[in-house]
């Protein structure tokens, strides 16, 4: 469905940029179309709003895995250092703080659950395969070789979609709890000092 839409926007816009040139009479050469002196195909539009939409799938992937490794970085740094100077204070910890470092701890594990879960979503789909392009490159026109490593990128990227969308949520599910954890000890540390 995305391939048809693509290359019917790119037909359009190689449409759209054709000229007609005015012609003598006599004997001529037909004029070249826009397509042929511009170098635009509908093959290489759709070849490169594929491999940009890849490439941009690639980099959300880096981004999400950025974020689960701050996330569990910075959970892992604060829950420690929070417990360690409410271990200093003098004062005693009333029901509802132990309740909130309780909620603290649980928050801890759920961030590490989801950061975990996360991590396993690593690799993502690249094609064309590159053998498989060598062997097509001898057989293929240069639109033809064009239009299907377009369509490999499709691919890859139909395939990521489901990758990059479960492993968004739990990356989300992890800074959620993240929050959560902080509001918890945040109260908590609130409760023992007033």
């Amino acid at each position: 469905m995305v391939a048809v839409l693509l290359r019917a926007l790119a037909r359009r816009i190689v449409a759209a940029a054709e000229v007609d040139l005015p012609r003598h009479a006599g004997p001529t050469t037909p004029a070249p179309s826009a397509e042929e002196t511009s170098g635009v195909t509908a093959e290489s539009v759709f070849h490169d709003a594929a491999l940009k939409y890849l490439d941009q799938q690639i980099a959300s992937n880096i981004e999400l895995d950025t974020r689960t490794g701050q996330s569990f970085a910075i959970d892992s740094t604060v829950l420690t250092i929070a417990f360690g100077l409410l271990r200093l204070s003098q004062s005693p910890a009333t029901g509802w703080a132990k309740a909130g470092l309780v909620a603290a701890l649980s928050a801890y594990g759920c961030v590490l659950g989801f950061c975990f879960l996360a991590s396993l979503y690593r690799r993502m789909q690249y094609r064309p395969d590159i053998p498989t392009l060598r062997t097509y490159v001898a057989d293929l026109s240069g639109a033809d070789l064009q239009l299907w490593v377009a369509l490999e990128y499709m691919a890859s990227s139909e395939a990521n979609e489901r990758i990059i969308t479960r492993k968004s949520r739990l990356v989300g599910a992890a800074t959620f709890f993240l929050f959560i954890e902080g509001i918890c000890l945040s109260t908590s540390a609130l409760l023992i000092v007033i």
